[in-house]
């Protein structure tokens, strides 16, 4: 990280000049690498880019329904949510319900832009990550406080088990953590 900052901060110039434009560009590798190696390159960036925002799309998407799955299996939602496909076993009905929300969610915000060519408006795609973004990180933040509480709660349910005193602090500072 340290050096990544290093290389932008030098790739922009070390004054305010360098740091206004550096905070105002979108993309500012694509920018770095366009400037400094070829368009080549910028192009290979954006190509990652749009596959790492892919996969990482996928892994939220498997990451809350796999918690909805969970949630339903142990009643915590209704028990249609703790279904899994027959033959692959997959939560099939929370990756569908967790997909329609993150599309409502997508379209909902209503910062659109026109369509070309007889295309129906579609989301702006910077808007639309940063509201995505922001929303699953307040969810799985939410989601990991809900577990350190029920750890905090599990552990003070079953502290008869023994285990004395240092093991009490231990349960109580580890879910904190």
């Amino acid at each position: 990280f340290v050096l990544t900052t290093y290389a932008f901060s030098v790739g922009y110039g070390a004054d305010a000049k360098g740091a206004a434009a550096w905070a105002m560009d979108g993309a500012p590798l694509d920018t770095l690498a366009s400037q400094y190696v070829n368009s080549t390159l910028a192009q290979i960036i954006d190509l990652l880019v749009a596959i790492d925002a892919f996969i990482a799309s996928l892994a939220g998407l498997n990451l809350a329904s796999r918690i909805v799955f969970a949630m339903g299996r142990d009643r915590g939602l209704p028990p249609v949510f703790g279904r899994s496909h027959p033959r692959f076993k997959s939560p099939w009905f929370a990756i569908l319900f967790i997909l329609v929300i993150s599309l409502v969610l997508g379209v909902w915000p209503g910062q659109t832009v026109q369509g070309g060519g007889g295309l129906p408006p579609a989301p702006q795609p910077i808007p639309f990550v940063i509201f995505m973004a922001t929303t699953g990180t307040l969810g799985i933040l939410g989601g990991y406080l809900l577990v350190g509480i029920s750890g905090l709660v599990y552990y003070q349910r079953h502290k008869e088990e023994g285990g004395g005193a240092g093991r009490a602090i231990w349960q109580i500072l580890f879910p904190i953590i």
